[in-house]
């Protein structure tokens, strides 16, 4: 709930803070319409003109990136299916009441602002998952009683929430939201431009032909690392501890590589194994290059695996990639102490297996609803 200095207060969700201190709110059309059928009346008629100014902007740029690509290519093919989309869209100025998006964006600056009321994170996800299933009165009820209906509906409101992207109206796109956007489709729809390594080393891979298989994709960059691991099992070479740094240094070499290809965007990741902790720690990125020409990270995240668990099946394939064979065979000449020490590496790598993939499924979450249409979430 945001209260307003005019005494007025607006229930909804905060989808953007702006530095300055402005909020971008999605409020449920039939919330407004009840609680100040005016504002809405306002906003509609901003909406419609929006709408159609966002329309004409999105068969513009289209026009432009299909000149600028060849004809028969995923990315050209996606293009085309939009464009066609779009122009249906403005051929049908007022779209059937059925078809209004079930929120209504409002701005407001800090001038308005009173004070800011905010739920907990468990009552947001109720209140998300409420809307998503256009419960009747999510505003206004109490989230025990949401919650109650939800579960009556066989819904978890503790699970991650749904995407909502597709209720929102459309909006205009700056320049900058826009080749983002259009970086991160060229990327996913082309070639892509990977890396992978460890520290502040960076290789250029290719992208595994079945992305469900990520044991030979993983066993190159392991097989990397083993040598240097198996001499900290047996306490020789540099000390145990690497952990990961916060820094982003270690993406200057891609987007150096990038540069060079002329690629609007990239994705790194990289391992860090900790051998005094057991863990094994995968980091990935993914970073695109704006119409300024500055590189953005649009996403990163991490995830760290216990190195002492056992991953039976990760196991077995990592034991029958001919890589890592080759960097274990030094171990198993040592006989039983080889042997456990040999099982240590091996979990070690089923761990970063195990991060890889966590981390590569939510890349996927991340990306997929940009996939769909090129007037999608927002990319803020």
């Amino acid at each position: 709930m945001v209260k307003l200095k005019s005494g007025k207060a607006l229930r909804g969700a905060i989808a953007r803070a702006e530095a300055d201190g402005s909020l971008r709110l999605a409020v449920s059309r039939e919330w407004l319409r009840q609680a100040d059928p005016h504002l809405l009346a306002s906003l509609e008629g901003d909406e419609a003109r929006t709408r159609d100014a966002a329309l004409e902007q999105l068969r513009d740029r289209i026009k432009k990136e299909l000149e600028k690509i060849p004809e028969e290519s995923p990315l050209g093919s996606f293009l085309r299916v939009e464009q066609k989309r779009v122009e249906r869209l403005l051929a049908d100025p007022r779209p059937a009441a059925q078809a209004e998006p079930q929120f209504v964006w409002i701005k407001l600056t800090p001038k308005k602002i009173a004070r800011i009321v905010s739920p907990s994170a468990d009552h947001r996800r109720i209140a998300g998952w409420s809307w998503f299933e256009r419960l009747a009165n999510v505003e206004t009820r109490d989230a025990d009683d949401l919650e109650r209906e939800l579960r009556q509906k066989r819904i978890d409101p503790s699970q991650t929430l749904p995407d909502l992207s597709d209720r929102l109206p459309l909006r205009l796109q700056d320049e900058r939201e826009w080749s983002a956007r259009m970086a991160l489709v060229s990327y996913s729809l082309g070639k892509p431009l990977d890396f992978q390594g460890t520290g502040d080393l960076l290789v250029r891979t290719d992208r595994a032909k079945n992305a469900d298989d990520i044991a030979p994709l993983i066993a190159k960059l392991f097989g990397g690392q083993v040598d240097s691991l198996l001499k900290d099992l047996l306490n020789e070479g540099r000390p145990a501890e690497s952990a990961p740094k916060a820094s982003t240094a270690w993406l200057e070499p891609a987007i150096k590589e990038a540069e060079r290809e002329k690629a609007r965007a990239f994705r790194a990741t990289r391992v860090d194994l900790s051998l005094e902790r057991s863990q094994a720690t995968v980091s990935s990125a993914f970073a695109v290059q704006l119409v300024s020409g500055e590189w953005k990270i649009l996403w990163s995240d991490r995830d760290t695996e216990d190195g002492c668990q056992a991953r039976p099946q990760i196991e077995a394939n990592i034991t029958a990639d001919p890589q890592v064979k080759s960097a274990l065979g030094l171990l198993k000449s040592l006989g039983a102490k080889g042997d456990d020490q040999v099982r240590s590496a091996i979990r070690m790598g089923a761990a970063t297996m195990a991060a890889q993939q966590t981390v590569n499924n939510r890349f996927t979450a991340f990306q997929t609803p940009y996939l769909r249409q090129l007037d999608g979430p927002p990319l803020w």
